[in-house]
């Protein structure tokens, strides 16, 4: 969400940027004039749309919206219907623009009502795109793939492939919004081939970056470190540095994940600079200072990471959706606890949750419910710190991802184990072990020691050797430490041998 605008304005392939904006406008403001005296309408609302799209392109939407709705005026007055069905389209765009986003669905509803009648095809499709990305942006999935979904039957229905190949595309970008990662797969992967079929290069690119951002969510690394390089590779030619800078905070953050900060340090800066050199958009700019923050973290730099997070915070509040603010702010209240400052976490998700209501986001559902956990163990209230960590458990298996599960598995095993409920306390850990070895059995064997001896994955292996052998469990614990081959974790576990 947030990159390649999926709004299609109606009728202006004539219009260009025009330096001498405020020119054009008088001498079209003078023709206007003449033309109500001469009573020619359809030149004078052919002006008035002229008009609205110097307007738009100046980004002056509410004078674009006023002229276009002259236009509408004339061309209902003359019954003009596949022209009401542009300007319903234009107006529609105008106002999703201004943030006012359910009134843009109103005029896009009322544009494929006529698109249907008198512009099918082409302009059904641009209508049904048009209202499936404000669906979108919204939030409201469903709603967005019934528009999607009837755009590719028309697409089909009409042998339109370049169509086809677009809403597949987007069908996988609104499913990925809505973290069902193997249907997103599916469609990334049919629009890619299609796409190939026509050197459509920019959903080529798109449909790659998206099938690694699923590889990733799915747990198959390796495959996910291929699609980046890929999609960054067709990003170079597109000469869109929203796409690029978002495939580079990809890239890093997949590397911190795997175990390289290094070299998420200077994918970091290879996004910053790419942004710097070329316009991005609000929701690209608060996924680059996430990213930045979260380096900063590692590194110990507070101060920075909430200077950061508080501009991401103040972009965030400017968007229709609370995505992006939750996500924000969740990253403060993690932030917050790894402070230990937990009553100022727990204000943040309380607040958060008064502006983004559960069950609108299955992951952020997940993460604040593990947050949760910290949150509450941190304050010594254990049953809600339990039933926090299992509500993770159930959201992550919801999600169905490897580093999901295993990091809610971990928490609510570290819980039982304090607890001394050892039998279950065992059976979460061996859980969290299991889907540590599914993701790092899809690396190169070169790779795999890195990714499991970080430290977080580390920290799994630690609580599960102690346990085992602090339960009389001796063999077990040293058929882990050999199979995970670890000086780190040896040293710290040596002692229990004795």
């Amino acid at each position: 969400m947030g990159m390649w605008p999926s709004f299609i304005l109606k009728n202006n392939d004539s219009i260009k940027p025009d330096r001498n904006f405020k020119k054009r406008i008088k001498k079209l403001e003078k023709q206007l004039k003449l033309l109500k005296n001469k009573e020619n309408s359809k030149a004078e609302a052919k002006c008035f749309e002229e008009i609205g799209f110097l307007y738009f392109d100046q980004k002056l939407y509410d004078q674009a919206i006023e002229n276009w709705t002259n236009a509408l005026r004339v061309y209902q007055e003359t019954n003009d219907r596949p022209s009401m069905a542009e300007s319903y389209s234009n107006i529609g765009t105008a106002l999703r623009l201004k943030n006012s986003l359910r009134q843009a669905t109103s005029f896009y509803t009322k544009a494929l009502v006529l698109d249907h009648e008198f512009n099918k095809g082409e302009g059904e499709l641009k209508s049904l795109h048009n209202l499936g990305g404000t669906w979108l942006e919204l939030g409201e999935y469903e709603n967005a793939l019934e528009a999607y979904n009837n755009a590719l039957e028309t697409a089909r229905h009409h042998l339109n492939k370049t169509w086809e190949a677009l809403t597949l595309y987007r069908l996988g970008e609104t499913y990925e919004a809505g973290h069902k990662f193997l249907e997103a797969f599916r469609f990334y992967e049919e629009g890619l081939k299609i796409a190939d079929a026509l050197h459509f290069l920019e959903v080529m690119t798109r449909c790659t970056f998206g099938l690694g951002k699923c590889y990733e969510m799915l747990g198959e690394y390796t495959q996910s470190q291929l699609c980046y390089e890929d999609s960054s590779e067709g990003a170079k030619n597109l000469n869109d540095s929203d796409i690029e800078t978002l495939i580079w905070v990809a890239r890093a953050f997949l590397n911190i994940h795997l175990g390289y900060l290094d070299q998420a340090r200077e994918m970091s800066k290879k996004a910053q600079d790419i942004s710097q050199n070329g316009s991005i958009s609000i929701t690209v700019n608060i996924e680059l200072a996430l990213l930045r923050a979260k380096i900063y973290a590692i590194q110990g730099m507070w101060e920075k990471v909430f200077r950061l997070l508080d501009e991401a915070e103040k972009n965030a509040e400017k968007l229709p959706n609370g995505y992006y603010l939750s996500k924000v702010m969740l990253r403060k209240a993690e932030f917050e606890i790894s402070c230990g400052h937990y009553e100022n976490a727990l204000a943040l998700i309380f607040q958060m949750n008064g502006k983004y209501s559960e069950g609108k986001s299955t992951l952020i559902d997940f993460e604040s419910s593990l947050s949760l956990g910290h949150i509450y163990r941190g304050l010594k209230k254990d049953d809600q710190a339990l039933a926090a960590r299992e509500a993770a458990v159930l959201k992550a298996q919801a999600l169905g991802s490897p580093q999901f599960l295993w990091i809610s598995h971990h928490s609510l095993g570290r819980l039982y184990h304090q607890q001394q409920r050892f039998d279950e306390a065992r059976d979460h850990y061996q859980s969290a072990l299991k889907w540590i070895d599914r993701a790092a059995s899809s690396l190169n064997p070169e790779e795999r020691p890195i990714f499991l001896h970080n430290k977080e994955r580390l920290q799994v292996y630690q609580d599960f050797v102690i346990l085992q052998l602090t339960t009389g469990h001796k063999e077990i614990a040293a058929r882990t430490l050999k199979r995970l081959n670890s000086e780190t974790l040896y040293r710290k576990v040596q002692h229990f041998f004795k």
